[in-house]
């Protein structure tokens, strides 16, 4: 059976996401279990996050004789920091690559002008010659951006969504890099007009992949119940930490009164 599972995965954990890169990549942690298991001997993915890019919403392909349920069920258990969430039953010769499309997600916090950011993000949908927005390799550079969203979550705090067919590398942070440049300027630039940018790529953590969509191809989502309540109690930690964080933030603030 050839199955598609859409899996997750928290790049801050992990050297990187090709299989090789380092000692503990996403896909050689996934090679490792599958092939301990005996579930199958290899995998291919529709997309090859960068280092510390985490994701919600890959896909893998795989190809075993047991069932998508057995297979997502030693998955969750056995990896740390990866996760499991849907499958659906696919042809020998599908393509996880060949996908309708893919929708990123970047978050932001202590945005100042939340309106001047869209309309600075707005500039880059539609079709463009991307070549200063991202690091350039065999690839075109020429790009259709379907949509960029932006929604606020309280704060001052946002999240953008990019959703494309495709993207080039490094493609979203320089741009998010470039809208949040222009943006603390207090104007809006044209970024298809502009020569001798310096490329500043936002920091990788806070971009997320969080959909892979294929046309007539639905998932079945999967039992996690276990992975989802570490991740719960994972949450409650982080939430605990990031309160005392901004403690000590405001503590060591009060102190410079006393300089």
């Amino acid at each position: 059976m050839y199955y598609f599972l859409r899996f997750g995965y928290e790049g801050y954990n992990f050297s990187g996401f090709q299989r090789g890169n380092g000692v503990h990549s996403v896909e050689d942690t996934i090679m490792g279990c599958i092939r301990k298991h005996g579930l199958a001997s290899d995998i291919s993915c529709a997309a090859r996050t960068d280092r510390n890019v985490s994701a919600t919403g890959n896909v893998m392909k795989i190809s075993s004789e047991e069932p998508a349920e057995k297979i997502a069920g030693i998955l969750n258990s056995q990896c740390e920091g990866i996760f499991i969430t849907a499958y659906a039953e696919v042809d020998g010769d599908a393509n996880p690559r060949h996908c309708l499309r893919k929708t990123y997600s970047y978050f932001l916090r202590n945005v100042g002008d939340i309106g001047l950011l869209k309309s600075q993000l707005s500039m880059f949908q539609g079709m463009h010659d991307f070549h200063m927005f991202c690091r350039v390799d065999s690839r075109n550079p020429v790009r259709t951006i379907e949509r960029i969203d932006v929604t606020e979550t309280g704060g001052k705090s946002v999240r953008i969504d990019f959703t494309a067919r495709s993207f080039v590398w490094m493609q979203i942070r320089n741009i998010v890099g470039f809208c949040t440049e222009a943006a603390s300027s207090g104007k809006i630039v044209d970024p298809f007009q502009i020569t001798g940018w310096s490329r500043k790529p936002a920091s990788p953590y806070p971009l997320v992949l969080t959909d892979v969509s294929y046309p007539d191809l639905h998932f079945r989502w999967v039992r996690a119940g276990s992975k989802k309540r570490h991740y719960v109690r994972a949450g409650n930690e982080t939430w605990a930490k990031l309160m005392i964080l901004n403690q000590i933030t405001s503590d060591l603030g009060s102190s410079d009164r006393y300089s």
